[in-house]
């Protein structure tokens, strides 16, 4: 037990996510992804305790924007990457699919996890409105703004997936909500474990928002390029399994 914990202290982890958008088919008129550039990445060379943000993409990009918020940082170097979707076990590439990596090692020079459920690191992936419609669920002037995250999160299903000790990724998995959808403002910035069922990376669907909404107690306006936070944080039972 004692050399399986130490292996999960010296690996570097790693974070991929796959945002999940209509069919394409429904999408008349949008640039698809094989006019993008197929694989972007940046690097860095994190230091623990010293805040650290990387940004790739674009939203006039079909494959959009993806920004890492490491409050803690990390250990040597990270690297944040987006591009097309590539077919894994159970996921295909019908529709307009993004994949995107974040990897570094996530733990200090001790061993000791840089992030936890009280305080994650975030990866946001932001995609324009042509490739991730809004929502019908939206009414302007009754729809609120948690009835609209909800529906949002429902429409657009987000899937991480580990790395394994031998370098191979594991099955991709739905992303559950970080605060179930039950209260109302949902609560932000944090990962509950009973919420997830116990897995350390979620959607912050509390923080799903559009660029131009206009919301106090009810919303007037929800449109816009969508932002999706997926929360994560170091788990040393999930990882290697």
């Amino acid at each position: 037990m004692s050399g399986r914990r130490q292996w999960h202290r010296g690996k570097a982890t790693a974070l991929v996510a796959a945002a999940l958008c209509l069919l394409l088919s429904l999408l008349g008129g949008v640039t698809t992804a094989t006019a993008d550039t197929p694989l972007l990445s940046v690097g860095d060379k994190g230091v623990p305790g010293v805040p650290l943000q990387l940004t790739v993409g674009g939203i006039g990009l079909s494959t959009g924007l993806v920004e890492a918020d490491l409050p803690n940082g990390a250990n040597g170097p990270v690297t944040l990457t987006v591009s097309l979707c590539i077919p894994e076990l159970r996921i295909t590439c019908v529709g307009v699919l993004s994949e995107f990596a974040l990897i570094g090692n996530f733990k200090d020079a001790a061993g000791n996890p840089l992030y936890s459920d009280r305080a994650p690191a975030v990866v946001r992936w932001t995609c324009n409105d042509q490739v991730c419609p809004a929502t019908r669920d939206f009414v302007a002037g009754s729809s609120t703004l948690t009835q609209l995250q909800i529906a949002e999160f429902s429409k657009h299903t987000m899937y991480v997936a580990l790395r394994n000790r031998n370098g191979t990724f594991q099955p991709f998995a739905p992303a559950p909500a970080c605060n179930g959808v039950d209260k109302t403002p949902l609560p932000t910035g944090t990962i509950d474990p009973e919420a997830t069922g116990g897995l350390q990376f979620c959607v912050d669907v509390g923080a799903i928002s559009r660029a131009d909404q206009r919301c106090e107690t009810v919303c007037s306006a929800w449109s816009g390029p969508l932002t999706l936070p997926v929360l994560f944080a170091e788990d040393p039972k999930f990882m290697g399994t």
